[in-house]
């Protein structure tokens, strides 16, 4: 069986059919530069966010300049990562649904994963699958910060979530 591809190399951007990662290449590489020196200089942590590129190519491309994992919004794209060869990924939004927390749970077996919570009763299913899996996940507390859509609301509820 041979695959079809309709978007080739050379051909105009006119041309394209969409959604189409297109990458300015120079300026992609300064960028990859400009983030590595940047990193060098503070005492900072970085891990981008691969909602935009959805590219684990471009994703590791930022971890061997600096940076020390990636951010995802949702299971699925944690999956795509994670299969493409990203060995760390947090996934900056709840988890909620059973299959989804299975299914990460599942998939810590490969890379170093961990997710946002802001109550108890996520962090004990996310703890009960991460036990059924053989397996660790790490868990952030989210914290509400001004969106009124999710997180404790205190650093007290934080830190008691936390215990």
């Amino acid at each position: 069986m041979r695959l079809h591809c309709a978007n080739r190399i050379g051909h105009g951007v006119e041309s394209l059919e969409t959604p189409a990662l297109v990458v300015d290449l120079g300026a992609f590489e300064r960028n990859l530069d400009s983030m590595a020196t940047i990193l060098e200089q503070k005492s900072v942590s970085l891990r981008p966010h691969a909602k935009t590129h959805k590219s684990p190519l471009i994703a590791q491309l930022q971890i061997q300049h600096g940076a020390i994992g990636i951010c995802c919004q949702t299971v699925s794209e944690a999956e795509h990562m994670v299969w493409g060869g990203v060995r760390d990924v947090m996934i900056s939004n709840q988890v909620v649904q059973d299959s989804g927390i299975a299914r990460l749970a599942s998939l810590s077996k490969w890379a170093r994963l961990s997710v946002c919570a802001d109550d108890s009763s996520s962090i004990e299913r996310l703890s009960a699958a991460a036990e059924r899996f053989h397996t660790e996940l790490g868990v952030l507390i989210e914290i509400e910060a001004g969106t009124r859509r999710a997180g404790v609301r205190s650093v007290q509820a934080a830190l008691d979530l936390a215990q």
